[in-house]
């Protein structure tokens, strides 16, 4: 039980984290690049987001815990 709550806790850290750098990302360092980047960086960052809620769905049993998952809570 407390490996459960430990794994959830650094899921929502490390989604935290990781809404900060692309706040970050899209709003100050944005702002330098050429209209070229700025596509290739959205379509990137679109492909990444996509990757990684794919990958959440299919290891949530491992991340959130098997029994759960099966009660259909998170």
């Amino acid at each position: 039980m407390k490996q459960i709550l430990l794994s959830k806790k650094l899921l929502v850290l490390a989604l935290i984290m990781f809404s900060i750098t692309l706040l970050k990302l899209f709003i100050f360092d944005i702002q330098e690049i050429s209209e070229a980047g700025k596509i290739v960086a959205f379509i990137s960052l679109g492909v990444l987001l996509l990757v990684i809620s794919f990958m959440y769905q299919k290891l949530k049993a491992l991340i959130v815990g098997e029994e759960d998952v099966a009660n259909g809570t998170d």
